[in-house]
């Protein structure tokens, strides 16, 4: 199966049993069965084994998956095994969350930040100019652009780059079901096709 058919459906479950698995990894569990991760989840056993199966992840009869292995192979397949190089649109509260909490949860390199009116809590010579992003990301070639300023319609002015668009909002502030790491492992799958595709 080429890596750009994945179902969505599938793509979007994905991310969950990596924190799952981490999660019983850092409690020690070496080994996690698909009932009690689909009773954790509210999905049914048959329906993690077969997302699971476009892996190279693949459990014991009565025992389960090996959780580091599947911690691996998930990382492995998103993705999410490789450092990300990212520029940062937006000295504000949500650039300072992706700056602080989403890149390292992700291990994304930050390479830039670029706002006109950066906020206080910046350092505000390091904050570029939004003018400069375009010369900025042909020099230093990005895998994406993290964009907490700009609104959607906005975006058309922004580099021919991935662009990871949240809102205006922290999500910790926010009620509405988003998860920043799903959404981002959608992002690093798409770089990561695209990048098996130029053959980098």
């Amino acid at each position: 199966m080429e890596l750009s058919h994945l179902p969505n459906a599938v793509l979007s479950r994905l991310p969950l049993y990596l924190r799952f698995a981490k999660k019983q990894l850092s409690e020690g569990k070496k080994t996690v069965g698909s009932a009690f991760l689909a009773q954790s989840l509210a999905l049914t056993p048959s329906q993690i084994r077969q997302d699971l199966s476009y892996l190279d992840c693949i459990g014991t009869k009565g025992t389960g998956y090996d959780t580091e292995k599947m911690c691996r192979s998930l990382e492995n397949f998103l993705g999410l095994d490789r450092k990300l190089r990212a520029v940062l649109v937006g000295a504000n509260e949500l650039g300072l969350y992706a700056a602080n909490v989403l890149f390292a949860e992700t291990d994304t390199e930050l390479l830039g930040v670029f706002d006109d009116e950066p906020k206080d809590f910046f350092d505000k010579e390091k904050v570029l100019p939004q003018k400069d992003l375009k010369a900025f990301c042909e020099e230093n070639a990005p895998d994406f652009i993290f964009c907490a300023a700009y609104d959607k319609s906005e975006n058309s002015k922004l580099p021919d780059i991935p662009v990871f668009y949240i809102g205006k909002t922290p999500p910790s502030q926010k009620d509405e079901g988003f998860d920043p790491l799903c959404a981002f492992a959608k992002l690093s799958y798409k770089i990561k096709i695209n990048k098996e595709k130029e053959g980098i």
